[in-house]
């Protein structure tokens, strides 16, 4: 579900069943062209699909985190990362059991993204086919959530 589909009531309500949310990060920089961005924000949004149709009713799917530094810039995506991981830090303090950072077009550091209990690209599941990743990620998202009751 998108966060805009969720009234004040329905999350009261809803709350114990959503407990994961997603934070897509598009990686759009300033030195991309108008057409560029929008295959960006395509890939995403095809990415995303892999995780709110099967699980519709349980994840959440925040507003995407735009702009990533150049990743050839150490320093400034080392502090766009501090930024994503407190994020994630926020939204479970504000309810959420599980966060996960998903990309079509950033390698996501996980390492760097401690808060985030899962991080799904395409280069994380190593597999770009829809089908494959589609199942590679509806493994790993399970994973996740079992892994966590014990």
């Amino acid at each position: 579900m998108k966060f805009s589909e969720i009234s004040e009531a329905q999350w009261q309500q809803w709350k114990p069943y959503l407990d994961t949310c997603v934070i897509p990060v598009t990686g759009l920089t300033g030195a991309l062209t108008p057409y560029q961005v929008t295959q960006c924000l395509e890939q995403l949004r095809d990415w995303l699909e892999h995780v709110e149709i099967p699980f519709h009713g349980r994840i959440v799917t925040y507003p995407a985190y735009h702009f990533v530094g150049h990743p050839s810039d150490i320093s400034v995506a080392h502090g766009e990362w501090t930024k994503l991981d407190r994020l994630a830090a926020e939204l479970k303090a504000a309810g959420f059991r599980y966060v996960i950072g998903m990309s079509a077009q950033v390698d996501l550091p996980h390492e760097k993204l401690s808060n985030c209990d899962l991080v799904l690209t395409p280069f994380a599941t190593r597999d770009i086919e829809s089908e494959n990743s589609r199942q590679r990620i509806s493994e790993l998202v399970q994973t996740m959530w079992s892994s966590s009751q014990y």
